[in-house]
């Protein structure tokens, strides 16, 4: 029986609040019909009704639930937001289903998680977890709202359900031809991973605008206006070659005031808008001209020149944003917190902390609690989480749930307004995913909730799993923490955290991932898994096997003889070719996505197309 005692349940920008317990009727499920016209919220509501009952629901039923209309006396409908409320025999699920909106499916979802515990710990229906239940018992005077905490809400992993066969067939070709051609589970993939973000009731209330925004300028303003660009180590600004890496990501000479004009000026000709983009262009290529170098506040003469640009650009920022609010004083503008700028700054203060949004990029090895709380001190006011977090795209485990939830409860505390997390959603990381995906949707559940919850998709082998997990955070947390307290110019330099596998292998030892594959075999054992639950487990018996043969090749090319590293690769593909048909995972990129694997790809490249001409590991 699946049983929930509460009477009216608001959960609005955050925040929850109970009445007082009330009398609960039992429903029995085969009364229960679904009154709607076909459509996906009504698809989603039965097949979950069905897999708790264990049966087809009749159309028949005295109880009803009705969707998409509101329940009689109901108010206004809001921007955004979803209702639950029962009226005798009767449930109404509606909602705002305007335009790009999801009221009544996101009332659907919280119907079924608010009354009969269901959870979904990762897309597709596999991931759906339901108690089996004849029954359920909802309150006489059920009464349930919802809109989402946040303005943006987005792991960019769920896509928009548009599976991308040119990016599929793009990562073949770094394939043995035994691994090509899994499209199914592919094209699969990308609708599971949007219908599970609506499972999860994300959406986003605001767009704001966020954005590398210079990368036309070098084709702009190379021939007229190179004093617009940086100044490279050679002295030269900017570069002919328009279609490179480095015009795209060229930085602009952020002490020329000039630049600042041309920018307001692109502003007042596009129409003034409400939101001003002016994120520097990603990549280094900072401008090394004096006056820009005299913006810096170096700790040191020796310090590296790329080490800390905040104060630049914080002073660039400035004044962009004076200019701007003189025309129009309500004015938002958006610039990013990453890569060189993302330490608060030293010296300058942000002068319009109201009229700023910062989309904060921060990496794995910061302190992202003082990171936060410096650039609070600085003038900070409100900001998006925009971090790389689940970008990674490597196969050893790294335990970083708590870190994760933790990141987003203080930043939630301190001026966050949305979040926007990079990344895939892939198995290795799906409880990581699953701990921001649960938050986006409620801040203020607890971590020990929210693991509770996803455990519970093994059933009896939960508490077993659970030390599993346990094992891996201990372990990815110390490396963590060791690697944080670095000095800067020792610590891994990458792009995002996609990059990091340096910090991957320093968090396992072959001793402890075959410890790791004791306790996931000790879960597999239980007894009383119903088919799913074992799927599950042994899925991660499957994946801690993977990572174990995965960290013998990575670890082999820090060892001699070379002859050892090149056969653990060859081995490795051998098993990779045996188990890509059972294990979900994006291969093609695993074998590309820099530096994770490629590097060590790359230093055996001719040994492997000996065997495997076909896997462009060169280009």
């Amino acid at each position: 029986m699946v049983s929930i005692l509460s009477g009216t349940v608001f959960f609005i920008g955050g925040l929850k609040a109970s009445e007082p317990e009330t009398q609960a009727e039992e429903v029995l499920l085969d009364r229960v019909s679904v009154v709607a016209a076909d459509c996906f919220a009504r698809q989603e509501l039965l097949k979950h009704l069905e897999l708790v009952a264990g049966a087809k629901l009749g159309t028949d039923g005295d109880f009803r639930i009705v969707l998409g209309e509101k329940a009689p006396g109901s108010g206004t409908t809001g921007p955004f937001f979803a209702y639950g409320r029962r009226v005798g025999g009767t449930v109404y699920l509606w909602g705002d289903d305007s335009e790009g909106r999801h009221g009544t499916l996101s009332a659907v979802y919280g119907f079924l998680e608010t009354c009969l515990g269901v959870r979904w710990v990762y897309p597709g229906d596999d991931g759906i977890v339901v108690t089996p239940a004849k029954t359920v018992q909802i309150p006489r005077d059920w009464n349930w709202s919802y809109a989402p905490p946040l303005q943006k809400s987005r792991i960019r992993g769920v896509g928009f359900g548009t599976y991308d066969g040119e990016r599929f067939a793009k990562y073949e070709k770094y394939l043995p031809l035994a691994m090509r051609g899994n499209e199914a589970p592919a094209r699969q993939a990308a609708t599971d991973d949007y219908v599970w973000g609506l499972r999860m009731r994300h959406q986003t209330r605001e767009e704001f605008s966020f954005g590398h925004a210079f990368r036309d300028w070098n084709e702009r303003f190379f021939i007229k206006h190179p004093e617009f660009l940086a100044k490279n180590e050679n002295g030269c600004r900017g570069t002919p070659n328009f279609k490179s890496s480095r015009a795209r990501f060229m930085k602009l000479c952020v002490s020329n005031e000039a630049v600042v004009d041309r920018i307001v000026a692109d502003w007042i000709a596009g129409g003034k808008q409400h939101y001003l983009n002016i994120c520097p262009n990603d990549a280094k290529g900072y401008c090394r001209c004096e006056k820009c170098c005299a913006l810096d506040c170096p700790l040191s003469f020796d310090e590296p020149f790329d080490l800390h640009k905040t104060d630049r650009y914080v002073n660039f920022w400035n004044r962009v944003a004076a200019k701007v609010l003189a025309i129009r004083p309500d004015t938002v503008i958006c610039t990013y917190i990453y890569e060189s700028y993302r330490q608060p700054p030293r010296r300058e203060k942000i002068r319009f902390g109201e009229n700023m949004l910062f989309g904060v990029v921060l990496r794995e090895d910061d302190d992202n609690d003082a990171c936060i709380a410096g650039w609070r001190k600085a003038g900070m006011r409100r900001f998006v989480l925009r971090p790389n977090n689940l970008c990674y795209h490597g196969v050893l485990p790294r335990g970083y749930e708590k870190f994760l939830y933790d990141n987003f409860t203080t930043a939630y505390a301190n001026g966050m307004v949305g979040c926007d997390y990079d990344g895939w959603l892939r198995r290795p990381l799906d409880f990581e995913s699953y701990v921001v995906a649960r938050l986006i949707a409620d801040p203020s559940k607890s971590f020990e909730t929210i693991e509770r919850e996803f455990l519970s998709q093994y059933g009896a082998a939960a508490t077993v799993m659970k030390e599993y997990y346990e094992r891996i955070r201990e372990r990815g947390t110390k490396a963590r923490l060791r690697r944080m307290r670095l000095p800067e110019v020792e610590k891994e330099v990458a792009g995002d955290d996609s990059q990091m596998y340096k910090g991957m292998l320093e968090s396992h030892t072959r001793e402890a991932l075959a410890e790791d594959m004791e306790v996931l075999r000790r879960a597999a054992a239980v007894s009383g898994l119903s088919d799913v639950e074992r799927r599950r487990v042994e899925l991660r018996v499957l994946m801690g096997e993977h990572a174990a043969h995965t960290y013998d090749f990575l670890a082999a090319r820090f060892e001699n003889p070379r002859r050892h590293f090149v056969r653990a690769g060859l081995d490795l593909i051998k098993y990779r070719i045996g188990v890509c048909r059972r294990l979900p995972e994006q291969w093609g990129r695993l074998f590309r996505a820099f530096r994770c694997e490629v590097q060590w790809w790359q230093t055996i490249r001719d040994e492997v197309k000996r065997l495997y001409p076909e896997m462009e590991l060169d280009d």
